[in-house]
This record gives structure tokens, sequence and C-alpha cells, in this order.
């Protein structure tokens, strides 16, 4: 993230640029993965697809633990839920690779 503060001679400020950087890279100890090319991408992406949506409905489950809900209710918002990650996950992945020249793929370092 960049931000550039410009002050010019004719608006009071002296004549100069200043540059502000968060480097979230660096906060977050992440690197670069220069070998992750576009079709690496689609497999991790199809690969992960079923551990993500066992993790999202083994959530539901814990978090309805202890509610009145039926098996029924509960199945019906793990179908709801998955359906949605789905239809995002696909908007996300579609986005990633239409974009694949400006994308940078990074994993935490540990």
């Amino acid at each position: 993230v960049r931000h550039t503060d410009q002050h010019r001679p004719d608006d009071g400020g002296a004549d100069e640029t200043k540059v502000r950087k968060i480097n979230l890279v660096h906060m977050n100890g992440l690197v670069e993965c220069d070998f992750v090319t576009k079709g690496a991408f689609k497999e991790w992406i199809k690969e992960g697809r079923a551990d993500m949506e066992a993790y999202l409905k083994k959530d539901i489950q814990v978090a309805n633990e202890f509610t009145k809900k039926s098996p029924e209710e509960i199945e019906a918002e793990v179908e709801t839920t998955v359906k949605a990650w789905r239809k995002g996950i696909q908007e996300w992945a579609g986005m990633a690779l239409k974009n694949w020249k400006n994308v940078m793929v990074f994993l935490d370092k540990n």
C-alpha cells in the first residue's frame, strides 16, 4: 500500500514528495512464492476446495452443537453456507486468473 503526499510551492508547502509505505509482507512474515504458476494456482483451488468445505461443515456443526436445531436444519445451513462459499471462491479465483499477470502469491514463513 502506498500513499504519496506532494507539496508544491504554489500551495504554500515545500517542493517535496513524501512516500509512506505499509509493508504488509514484512509485518505478516510472508514470503513470495514466484514458483506458483497459473496452472498450479488452478490446481490448488481444486484440491483445497473439498478440505475447505469440510472445515465449513464442521464449524457449522460445532456452532450448532448446543442449539435446538434439527439435523435437517443444520444440514440446510451447511448447504447454504457451502453454496455461498463456492460462489465466492469461484468469483475470487476467476478474478485472480483473469488478472494473473498482476498476481503475486505469498505464504507464511512458518
